[in-house]
């Protein structure tokens, strides 16, 4: 969008490393789509995909791709990663692989899904309320435009950039860069 042109209404598209791809996480929360880039699990605002367990860990198990296979990464959590009833740090997955995060089950499926919703809905509203839409989509507590059209985060304690997920973090970096451009 050139620089002087109004953004109000318009809605850029998805960075392509965050775009759905053909794999998928089925829980309580419903279907949702594992992007390329992956996707962090936890209780923490700043993951990709928010879980409401008191045994699940803030920043819980990373899904990536290695190879074009899908991957679950213990991130150091409290109460472990357990799939397909083995307790583990990493593992490939499998259609219908299942992953124990404390009381929560999700299984992974080869299907295509959409992405979780309240960070869709963020993105939907960056032309018309940019600042709220980038506070939503980097899980902040706030966010300030500052006068050169920058923007500041601000998290929760104990928070910073390198703790987001990384669809959270790619959202984030393409928001910026079309905003301020």
């Amino acid at each position: 969008m050139p620089k002087g042109r109004s953004m109000a209404g318009a809605t850029p598209l998805l960075p392509t490393e965050t775009k759905p791809g053909d794999w998928s996480l089925r829980g309580a929360h419903g279907t949702t789509a594992i992007p390329p880039c992956g996707l962090l699990v936890g209780r923490s605002r700043v993951c990709d995909l928010v879980l409401d367990d008191s045994d699940i860990s803030r920043r819980h198990v990373r899904l990536s791709f290695f190879q074009d296979e899908p991957w679950a990464i213990d991130m150091g959590s409290a109460n472990g990663l357990v799939i397909d009833g083995i307790s583990t740090t990493r593992a490939r997955l499998r259609e219908g692989s299942t992953l124990w995060l404390g009381n929560t089950s999700l299984e992974i499926h080869r299907e295509v899904a959409a992405l979780p919703f309240e960070l869709m809905a963020a993105w939907s509203r960056l032309g018309s309320s940019p600042a709220e839409a980038l506070r939503d989509l980097a899980g902040a507590i706030s966010c300030a435009v500052e006068p050169d059209r920058s923007y500041a985060l601000q998290w929760e304690a104990d928070v910073d950039w390198e703790d987001l997920g990384p669809l959270r973090r790619a959202l984030v970096d393409a928001a910026v860069e079309w905003l301020t451009r």
